[in-house]
């Protein structure tokens, strides 16, 4: 059972749920303590997404070895020893902002690292998919460069903000082109900061939004998910951002101000 009240399995003592087989192919059997919400929805999204069609040997016996000291087991104590011991891959930075969550910082790093669970990823993990085509405009190999600035079902999404950022995002095709737009706005770090934490806002709200998609969650006119996304930016950084006092008519007018 996972926290949250999200679980699944075979059933106990590594008997078999029938009705988890369907045609020889295993179908997860999710249990709720309570309905999932919130954060628990975009996590089981993203789980479902890395899960894929992957399931148990039918008739084998499943289980669990922790990696880095089988024979022991799982310790904090191991896991701190490995954080502690490993450097940021390929040198590149965490973008820690204290204007935004950790999760949507994480999110940006990750994002960066090409380390999000869009299809071409998955496959290279080995993982079988029906389709490596992008699952909102099926037109294209899901990528991350395409998942967050290519998908034609995100043109409406650009221009929404590009009208409200006031600025010309056309030639933005990565996450590095989008973050350097922040450095033509101001040399102060602050300006800076705050840029990052608009991009990496509006770039987890693409992926919320393309998980969505995915999973059939997705309701309402794109206008109306926009304005959502404004309020949910907006409450993220004026509890966080103590140096600027925002208030919301002027972050409707021009947010990456101050």
């Amino acid at each position: 059972m996972f926290g949250g009240g999200i679980g699944f399995g075979e059933g106990s003592q590594g008997e078999e749920s029938l009705e988890n087989w369907k045609r020889n192919v295993w179908r997860w059997n999710w249990v709720w303590r309570r309905e999932p919400r919130g954060r628990e929805l975009e996590e089981l999204e993203e789980l479902k997404v890395t899960l894929g069609n992957r399931g148990p040997s039918r008739g084998g016996k499943e289980g669990s070895v922790w990696s880095l000291d089988a024979g022991v087991g799982f310790s904090v104590k191991e896991v701190r020893r490995l954080i502690d011991g490993k450097r940021t891959p390929n040198g590149a930075a965490t973008m820690w902002v204290k204007a935004i969550p950790k999760k949507v910082s994480v999110f940006l790093w990750r994002a960066k690292l090409g380390r999000l669970p869009v299809r071409e990823e998955l496959d290279k993990r080995g993982i079988d998919l029906h389709s490596l085509l992008c699952p909102c405009c099926g037109d294209e190999v899901e990528t991350i460069d395409h998942a967050l600035f290519g998908c034609t079902k995100l043109t409406v999404l650009w221009k929404l903000i590009e009208r409200w950022w006031k600025t010309d995002l056309s030639g933005c095709s990565s996450i590095e082109d989008l973050l350097g737009q922040g450095f033509h706005r101001g040399s102060s770090g602050k300006v800076f900061k705050r840029w990052v934490a608009l991009v990496g806002s509006f770039l987890y709200f693409i992926w919320s939004n393309r998980n969505k998609t995915t999973f059939g969650h997705l309701s309402g006119p794109i206008e109306d998910e926009f304005y959502r996304f404004q309020l949910q930016s907006f409450e993220w950084i004026s509890r966080r951002d103590t140096e600027i006092a925002l208030d919301w008519k002027m972050w409707l007018s021009d947010p990456s101000s101050g």
